[in-house]
């Protein structure tokens, strides 16, 4: 570590380079900073200059003593990191010399080198800022903690981050204690059941142990409201001396209100003839099985009553299930029926629709989005390649609006990260793609090159075709008939070394190895449905419907995660970044009320779907 940051206070100490960051960090300043309302205090420290003024700090830098100046672009590279202005923060801390810095500034030099880090998604190069020996104040440990922490949770290390908040929990006052036990749920809660109860087995400390125990219970019951509660107060009486014991995570100190809260009737409004009726029969059998699984368990489960909203107007639907006693809607299904009951006047029965609009609701709504919306994968897309190190992309399209749409918002999600597009082609289905793929990796530009080459010496020789060397991954959006001719193309013309990252779209659920043979190396996001199979409900469901296994298997899945995450939006809405693990995906709410799915990865390997596998370290006594 120390080699590293040497070399990096070495390069940016070159005569000249140092006060061309500094003219072109005034520029950015000048361009980005906001005005400070005159109605505020400015701080000022004892010369004077204002404390919250990025471009103020950085000019007072160039005229102060070394110690000094070196303290105003830290305050200054903080302001940049709390404004979300990322690269300016890393232009300014560039320009620090490290060595010169006492232990103190040191310190802070090495806390927003590892902000910066995850700022930019590296989580890595986070934990080696994070790795220096130098003495720390004990405020300074608890906020390496906290970002080594974030650190292995955002590089899906998820034991070593809850361990790592187990460790300097005790350190905390009661207050960030009920923070950081949550942070420790949330963790541990990414981790599937029996990893979770193998581990607690193997735990060399109480602590984890206890944590890791409460956490398996919690993940296998929650989906029993009622059980989970049980289970819960049986865990209190055998751990009642564990940290979690009187500091509970807020989901579960929620539990005894969400129990008594569930609605007690609901009404189902779908398409059960028409277009759309395969896809609202599919979400009302997933619904049902739902249902009659809980009943079967002894679960206190509400009655439902079923509304075809097929060519009647979705508010006299919406009416009648009210007037039926419905203390819950779920549903409508088709986008204009769901605009149509937002726009409505008085909803006096709060609604979990079932697609998604581009229009923002008024707070007073009371409607819950959830939907299944193309474009969350995408963006996963986008936020995966970043996230593995790729910045220069090949986009290959079909040409119709599906395609279109959906690289618009990969396209907006991929800049907004800072990646570039090489190149964007789009196709349509075809039998060849040899065309398509030569010209999109410039391989018959290669060609030209040679021929002209020949025609200049006038003589044959020997050459292999290359391949252009400007991008470093493939974002493939297409069917898997299309994809099964693009993929083994891409090989072909020189670029089997390339990643190929896809969506959902190319997994079609066949039990055929030989059909996945010419997808082998893509890599794709889904819904856990299509990627695990150790889900009593969903075998029983794709035993008995043949749906299930096939193209509407999504929807038997989206009607199992309705039904399940009806009594729990409370709790989603009332804690922040809380999840649920669904078939669908990991399910939150944001502000809006829209459900956000954060799906599985898995990639194609010999023929078979191989999910990718979360990192769980060896177990140490930390």
């Amino acid at each position: 570590m120390t080699v590293q940051m040497s070399a990096k206070v070495e390069h940016h100490n070159l005569p000249g380079r140092h006060t061309l960051a500094v003219i072109c960090l005034l520029l950015l300043t000048s361009c980005s900073s906001q005005p400070e309302s005159p109605r505020k205090p400015i701080a000022r420290d004892a010369a004077g200059i204002p404390l919250g003024d990025i471009q103020s700090l950085l000019m007072a830098a160039e005229n102060s003593p070394s110690q000094q100046a070196q303290n105003y672009r830290l305050r200054a590279a903080k302001l940049a990191l709390d404004g979300e202005q990322i690269s300016q923060a890393g232009v300014i801390l560039s320009i620090i010399s490290s060595s010169s810095l006492n232990t103190e500034s040191r310190a802070l030099y090495l806390e927003y080198q590892a902000l910066l880090s995850l700022a930019q998604n590296q989580p890595n190069e986070a934990l080696d800022w994070l790795s220096s020996d130098i003495p720390l104040a004990r405020e300074n440990q608890l906020r390496f903690g906290e970002l080594r922490a974030q650190a292995y949770y955002q590089s899906r290390r998820f034991l070593a981050s809850a361990k790592e908040r187990i460790f300097y929990d005790p350190l905390l006052d009661n207050d960030k204690k009920v923070q950081n036990h949550g942070e420790i749920w949330k963790s541990l809660m990414e981790l599937p059941v029996r990893t979770l109860t193998n581990l607690a087995k193997e735990a060399l400390t109480s602590d984890l142990r206890g944590w890791l125990s409460l956490t398996a219970m919690s993940k296998q019951y929650q989906d029993d409201l009622d059980r989970q509660l049980q289970e819960l107060k049986k865990w209190q009486q055998i751990w009642s001396h564990h940290p979690a014991t009187t500091q509970l995570p807020e989901r579960l100190s929620m539990l005894t209100n969400l129990v008594r809260e569930k609605p007690k009737r609901i009404a189902l409004l779908l398409p059960l003839q028409g277009n759309l009726a395969p896809y609202g029969r599919a979400i009302r059998d997933g619904f049902l099985a739902a249902h009659y699984q809980s009943v079967k368990l002894g679960q206190d489960s509400p009655a439902i009553a079923i509304f075809d909203t097929f060519s009647v107007d979705v508010i006299e639907k919406y009416n009648a299930a009210v007037a039926n006693g419905a203390e819950f809607v779920v549903g409508p299904l088709d986008r204009e029926n769901v605009s149509r009951l937002s726009e409505a006047d008085d909803l006096s029965v709060p609604v979990l629709a079932l697609n998604r609009i581009q229009a923002p609701l008024q707070p007073t709504k009371t409607i819950y989005q959830f939907g299944l919306a193309p474009e969350d994968e995408v963006i996963q897309v986008a936020n995966q390649a970043w996230r593995e190190g790729f910045r220069r992309a090949l986009v290959l399209t079909p040409d119709n609006d599906w395609g279109r749409r959906n690289f618009g918002a990969f396209l907006d999600r991929w800049l907004y990260l800072g990646g570039d597009i090489a190149d964007n082609k789009v196709f349509t289905s075809q039998k060849d793609y040899s065309k398509l793929v030569r010209s999109s990796l410039h391989v018959d530009a290669s060609d030209r090159r040679a021929d002209d080459l020949r025609k200049t010496i006038r003589a044959p020789f020997e050459f292999d075709p290359r391949r252009r060397q400007d991008i470093d991954f493939i974002f493939l959006l297409a069917t898997p008939l299309q994809a099964r001719g693009i993929n083994p193309t891409v090989a072909f013309f020189f670029a089997e070394d390339l990643p190929i990252y896809s969506t959902s779209h190319i997994n079609d659920n066949s039990e055929s190895r030989i059909d996945y043979m010419d997808l082998n190396g893509i890599r794709f996001c889904d819904i856990p449905w299509n990627l695990t199979r150790s889900n009593y409900l969903q075998l029983q469901i794709q035993s008995k419907w043949e749906g299930a296994r096939t193209s509407l298997a999504r929807y038997y899945a989206f009607g199992v995660d309705a039904y399940h995450l009806l009594p729990r939006l409370q709790q989603l809405e009332e804690i922040p970044n809380d999840r649920i693990f669904g078939s669908t995906g990991v399910l939150s709410l944001n502000d809006q009320r829209v459900v956000n799915r954060r799906l599985m990865w898995a990639q194609i390997k010999d023929g078979q779907v191989t999910p990718v596998p979360i990192v769980v370290e060896m177990q140490s006594s930390k």
